[in-house]
């Protein structure tokens, strides 16, 4: 369907680990107001789509390789915060509790998320179209 080159994979991955830092980050650090959590995460999303945008410039391939970052970005992050409860061999309920938590989390920035994602992808492939 889309020919990858090396680039455009190691891009993806990368991506895909940014994605998961900012998801983590906003996580792990106690910020002390969720509409500052809110613009740390948007703010994170929008530059990592902003440049990816830009590097891969072709719209199609980039909108299908960032809803992928996205997807791998989110599966990281999950297993980011799961992570200290399965190492310390906690019981079932307290993984439950890190799982229901993350999920949570995590959905409300995904949903909040997805539109200043395509929105910085996109911006990101005009701006790389109008530079050739």
């Amino acid at each position: 369907m889309l020919g990858r080159t090396p680039f455009e994979l190691v891009a993806t991955i990368t991506l895909a680990i940014n994605y998961a830092a900012a998801y983590v980050v906003t996580f792990v650090w106690d910020v002390p107001t969720p509409s500052l959590e809110l613009a740390l995460h948007i703010g994170i999303v929008l530059v990592a789509s902003l440049l990816f945008g830009t590097l891969i410039a072709d719209i199609k391939k980039t909108i299908v390789y960032t809803v992928v970052s996205v997807i791998m970005g989110i599966a990281i992050a999950m297993i980011a915060i799961i992570m200290p409860a399965l190492i310390l061999a906690e019981g079932p309920g307290i993984i439950d509790l890190y799982l229901s938590v993350g999920l949570s989390e995590l959905s409300r920035l995904f949903i909040i998320g997805i539109s200043f994602v395509v929105l910085g992808t996109l911006v990101g492939a005009f701006l790389a179209e109008a530079m050739k």
